[in-house]
Parts: C-alpha cells; structure tokens; sequence
C-alpha cells in the first residue's frame, strides 16, 4: 500500500484531521494526481503527515498553497502530539521533501514550533488570526466583542442588512469575479471550479453560502465547518 493509500483510509479514521488537510478536500482543489502526503510511520501506526502541492510552471517545480485553502501542514495524532515527538517527526517530514524550486505553506494555527524548518534554513513570516470557537454559546460569543462593535457597527449593519443563504452559486461567482477585477485582477478560479468544488463540500456537509444584502448584493463568502472563512 502506497503512502497515499494509507492517507486516504487514515482520514476517513481519523476524526481531528482539518477540514483542509482532508484527503477528499485535496482531491477538490488539486485534483487527484495533483498532491502528495508525506508520512512518517511509529510501528503499525501513523505518526505525521504533510499534504504537499505537485505543481510544474515554466519548468519549475513548485509547492504552493493550493486555491481556496487557508491552511495546510503537519497533522500529529493525539497520540503523538508531545513537544519532542512533534520535533522529531517535523525533522522527519522535512526528510522526505522532495526537490523543489520554490516552496510556500501556510501552517495552521495548531503548528505552534516551525524551529525544525528554521534549522533547514526556511523563512517564515508570522500572521495572526482570530478563531471563533462555534462550540460555546452564542450569546457568549456576541459579548466577548468589543462593545464598539456590539452597539455600534454590527447594531448598525443589523438594520440595513439581511444575512441569506438561498442565492445562486452563479451569484456568488459573479460578486466574487467584481472583487477581483475592481483590484484589476482574474479570478484565480472558473466558475466550473467552484462548481465542482461545492458539489464536493456539499456531498461532504462541510459548506454553506452566506449572503450579505441590502438593496443590491453587498458581500458573500463561503463558510467551512471548521468555522474559518474563505
């Protein structure tokens, strides 16, 4: 069995692994032959794993962030999730990188010592996020935010705006397609990407597509179970 056989069963097992690191997601998003896992193995169990894009452009060798993925890394089961286990196996996942002209992640917020790349002479840049556990009470949620924005702006936007959630895909397109172009950019995407690409997340329960309106469609952004926004 190949190590990305071995993925492909590990994930349907393994009920912590991120939505983005999910076998299935990366089939989405890169296609089936267009990823790899690294995998580093203790006995009969999985230790660490690492999804990496395949990609060549202009004869170049790339690993980049695939499209419409905030987050890909090192995944470590419960098990072996200890500070010096997590050291050694990043060493090891480092170990089976294969030969590449450029390479680009964008770790998790649960990846918290990249040390073992920094000795390997990677550069990285720290970024902050803001993570909403969807767990807790509601309520709760709503008070922990700033009151200026609990009475003023979300008071504000509650009047002139309604949150909806039955437009089309071909909508949600078009407003992303106007974002893009009014920073004189192409979408990095086809709308028959994102098609398949919601027909995936829907089969899956993982997506829903919320609209912001008030006289004409303001904003949309597509919302992963995970709670983070892309």
């Amino acid at each position: 069995m190949t190590n990305k056989q071995a993925y492909y069963i590990f994930c349907k097992k393994e009920k912590e692994m991120p939505l983005f690191s999910q076998s299935w997601y990366l089939d989405a998003v890169c296609g089936d032959q267009g990823w790899d896992i690294l995998m580093v193995t203790k006995g009969s169990e999985i230790a660490a794993t690492m999804p990496i894009l395949n990609k060549k452009q202009f004869g170049f060798s790339l690993s980049r962030m695939p499209l419409i993925t905030p987050y890909l890394g090192p995944y470590f089961p419960k098990k072996f999730r200890s500070s010096k286990q997590q050291e050694k196996l990043t060493r090891s996942l480092i170990e089976q990188l294969p030969k590449f002209d450029f390479f680009d992640q964008n770790f998790p917020p649960s990846m918290t010592n990249w040390l073992p790349f920094y000795w390997e002479g990677f550069e990285a840049t720290v970024r902050y996020s803001f993570l909403i556990d969807l767990g807790k009470n509601v309520d709760d949620i709503f008070q922990n935010i700033s009151s200026n924005y609990r009475n003023n702006k979300i008071a504000k936007a509650e009047k002139s705006i309604k949150i909806v959630s039955d437009r089309s895909l071909e909508e949600f397109y078009a407003v992303q397609k106007k974002t893009f172009e009014k920073q004189g950019m192409k979408a990095p995407y086809s709308f028959d990407f994102i098609k398949k690409f919601d027909t995936t997340m829907g089969k899956e329960n993982a997506r829903k597509v919320f609209f912001a309106l008030d006289d004409c469609l303001l904003y949309t952004s597509p919302s992963p179970r995970d709670g983070l926004l892309s």
